[in-house]
């Protein structure tokens, strides 16, 4: 194994950036996967593979990857809401609300109306400069994480 994960590294430090314009973007993310919880699964499938803890998750070869933790302007756990709103927007809101910024409380549909206090998501800044947008979801499109991407609200419900 230390011979592969040598093989690894010296694979990593020759990566070249790629420093071209991209043609298209794909965000993919795994709401609420844990580091942890990407363990377990890449665990089970190694169990399943014989591969055991040498087995690779398809997103682990993805050219460009990131982790991130988020937690919201009045939470230190936070939820899909606030947490789409942080990765989308780049603004922390509060505790279930969406696509708006830390002025807006849960229920606070006054605010939730201030053009100042509403978040751009990226999608937005794609749409403004003339590219083509789209949401793929496995829940309903209004659910917390991709509604971060259009929805400004005081209540996520």
């Amino acid at each position: 194994w230390k011979a592969e994960m040598q093989e690894e590294l010296v694979s990593q430090l020759n990566k070249v950036p790629v420093e071209s314009k991209a043609k298209n973007i794909i965000f993919f993310l795994g709401d609420g996967l844990s580091v942890s919880t990407m363990t377990a699964a890449r665990l089970l499938k190694g169990q399943r593979t014989a591969k055991f803890e040498h087995e690779v998750m398809s997103w682990e070869e993805f050219p460009y990857s990131a982790l991130i933790k988020t937690y919201s302007g009045n939470r230190q756990v936070t939820d899909s809401a606030a947490s789409s709103t942080a990765y989308l927007a780049g603004a922390k809101g509060n505790q279930a609300t969406l696509g708006v910024d830390t002025n807006v409380g849960l229920g606070d549909c006054v605010a939730m109306n201030n053009p100042e206090f509403q978040t751009k998501s990226i999608l937005r800044d794609f749409q403004d400069v003339n590219c083509s947008t789209g949401i793929v979801t496995v829940t309903r499109v209004t659910h917390a994480s991709p509604a971060g991407t259009y929805a400004h609200t005081a209540d996520r419900h």
